[in-house]
């Protein structure tokens, strides 16, 4: 099991406001986590909710991660600085839920929907 404090541990995650992406990884300290690779120029406050996204494959989309609780910005980077509080205390915790696989759904195209499989010849 690997927490999200981990520093050996990256997570595909976003931005719940803004949707920026970035990878979520802990830090040496334990207490906080950090996100990289978020683009300067792009939307994040400090209060922004932080979620696992859909890359990667690795966790169901939408969990929430923390709280942005440091945004740092230096004109000459190309990504910023960002520093996240953990929504749960992770020292804390009783009770946890251990995935043990994860399967991503398949993207659906546009136009295939259940309910067209389902219509019979002339019936769309």
């Amino acid at each position: 099991v690997t927490l999200v404090t981990d520093p050996s541990s990256s997570i595909s995650a976003l931005v719940q406001e803004s949707r920026a992406q970035g990878v979520v990884s802990g830090t040496h300290d334990g207490d906080m986590l950090t996100m990289e690779y978020v683009r300067q120029g792009l939307a994040v406050r400090e209060g922004d909710t932080v979620i696992t996204s859909a890359e990667g494959g690795t966790v169901p989309p939408g969990l929430v991660i923390g709280l942005v609780s440091e945004v740092g910005t230096r004109e000459q980077e190309l990504f910023q600085t960002v520093r996240l509080q953990p929504l749960a205390s992770l020292s804390q915790l009783e009770t946890v839920l251990v995935m043990t696989s994860f399967l991503p759904q398949e993207p659906v195209a546009v136009g295939d929907s259940p309910e067209r499989e389902k219509a019979g010849p002339g019936e769309e």
